[in-house]
C-alpha cells in the first residue's frame, strides 16, 4: 500500500462511505504504525467540535512523539491512538486494532490496571468495555513469578546511593499496592498511602534539593517521584511543575511525563489540557497559542 492510496483514502472517508470501508481495510496489524504516521483525522456528522479538536491533537501529539519511527510506539502511544479513534467514532475494524496493539505493548498492564476504570467511565470507551474489562481481568489473573530484583546489585551497576534507593523503592511499592490489584474495594487504603507517599517525597526533596530521576535513583525508579505528584493534588504538581521543568532541561526527565503532570494540573486548575494526554479528564483543550505559550516556558519542544 503506497502513502498516497492512505492519503486519498482518509481524504474520501468523510464523503463517501464504501471508500471508508476501503480505508479500513486498509489498516492491518502489520502497517498500523505506518498508517497512523500519515493519518489526518477527519471530522464525521456525530462526532462534536470537542471530540474532534481532541482527538486531532492527541494524533498530532503522537506524531510529534514517534517521529517518523515506525517501531518507536510503546503503550502510551497505542493508548493515544486508541482514544483518538474512540472520540473520531473510528471503524470498528481499525478500534479494535488499537485496542490491539496496545493491549499486545510491553507494560500494557499497568496501563489497564492503573487507569482502567477512570477510562471505562467515559462513554466513548463504552463500544470496547468488554474488551477492556477482559484484558483487565487478564492482567489481574496474570501472577507470573517475577525474578527478584537486588538492590545492592542495582546500586552498584548504576553507581546509586543505596539508602536513597531503598526508601524511593519503598515508596513505589505503596504507589502500586492497590492499583494493581483489586482498586474499588481499596480506594481509601490507597489514598492514605498516597498521602503517605507525598510527605516522604516532599522529605527526599527537602534533603535533595531536585528531582529523583534517573541520575539520582537509575532507570527502574527514575518514575516513581513523578508518579506520586501526579497521583497527588492541584497544590503539589503545582508545587513541583518548576522542578520538574528543571529536570528536563538537564535530561533527568522525558518530556513525557512532564506534558502529562501539566495536563493534569491545568485540567484542575484551569478547566483545560494543554497537550491531551489526560484521556479521562473530560476539559477542553488549551488553544494552539496557549499551548505553545505553555510548551515554551517549559522547555517543551515536541
Amino acid at each position: 500500500m503506497t502513502k498516497r492510496c492512505i492519503q486519498i483514502s482518509f481524504f474520501l472517508s468523510g464523503f463517501i462511505i464504501v471508500n471508508s470501508l476501503c480505508a479500513q481495510s486498509d489498516m492491518t496489524a502489520t502497517n498500523f504504525e505506518e498508517v497512523v504516521m500519515n493519518y489526518e483525522p477527519k471530522q464525521r456528522q456525530n462526532v462534536s467540535d470537542k471530540d474532534f479538536n481532541f482527538a486531532s491533537m492527541v494524533i498530532r501529539e503522537t506524531k510529534l512523539v514517534v517521529r517518523g519511527d515506525e517501531e518507536g510506539f510503546n503503550r502510551a502511544d497505542y493508548m493515544n491512538v486508541l482514544t483518538a479513534f474512540l472520540a473520531l467514532k473510528e471503524s470498528k475494524e481499525n478500534i479494535d486494532l488499537a485496542f490491539a496493539k496496545l493491549s499486545n505493548s510491553d507494560g500494557s498492564c499497568e496501563y489497564f490496571l492503573s487507569f482502567g476504570d477512570e477510562l471505562l467511565a467515559k462513554e466513548s470507551f463504552q463500544t470496547i468495555r468488554k474488551s477492556f474489562e477482559a484484558k483487565i481481568a487478564e492482567c489481574k489473573r496474570d501472577d507470573t513469578p517475577k525474578a527478584s530484583f537486588e538492590l545492592d546489585n542495582y546500586c552498584l551497576e548504576y553507581k546509586l546511593d543505596s539508602k536513597l534507593v531503598m526508601l524511593i523503592s519503598e515508596v513505589d511499592t505503596k504507589d502500586k499496592l492497590y492499583r494493581k490489584g483489586d482498586f474499588d474495594n481499596h480506594k481509601d487504603d490507597q489514598r492514605l498511602l498516597d498521602m503517605e507517599n507525598q510527605r516522604n517525597i516532599d522529605s527526599l526533596f527537602a534533603v535533595h534539593e531536585k528531582y529523583l530521576g534517573k541520575s539520582m535513583v537509575g532507570p527502574k525508579f527514575e518514575s516513581v517521584m513523578w508518579a506520586v505528584i501526579q497521583h497527588s493534588n492541584e497544590a503539589m504538581m503545582k508545587k513541583y511543575l518548576p522542578v520538574m521543568k528543571e529536570s528536563l532541561a538537564r535530561g533527568d526527565m522525558g518530556e513525557a511525563m512532564l506534558k502529562m503532570t501539566i495536563d493534569r494540573y491545568y485540567a484542575l486548575a484551569h478547566g483545560y489540557q494543554v497537550f491531551g494526554s489526560q484521556a479521562g479528564m473530560n476539559v477542553d483543550l488549551a488553544t494552539v497559542e496557549k499551548r505553545n505559550e505553555i510548551a515554551r516556558f517549559y522547555g517543551i519542544k515536541n
